[in-house]
């Protein structure tokens, strides 16, 4: 579990996250940080993970 503590942190979190090998994200928030967390899960248009999911 980990805490967002700026913007843009919720992105750092995910990137990081997803880099590391993990399939499921959970992401507890409003839109801003559901938003910042989405857009992470790809890069130039390419899934980092392409099994990874999104929970709300």
């Amino acid at each position: 579990m980990r805490f967002s503590e700026r913007p843009e942190h919720a992105t750092e979190l995910a990137r990081a996250a997803l880099k590391g090998g993990l399939a499921t994200i959970i992401a507890v928030g409003g839109d801003g940080t559901i938003n910042e967390v989405i857009n992470r899960f790809f890069i130039d248009g390419l899934a980092i993970n392409g099994s990874a999911v999104l929970a709300l």
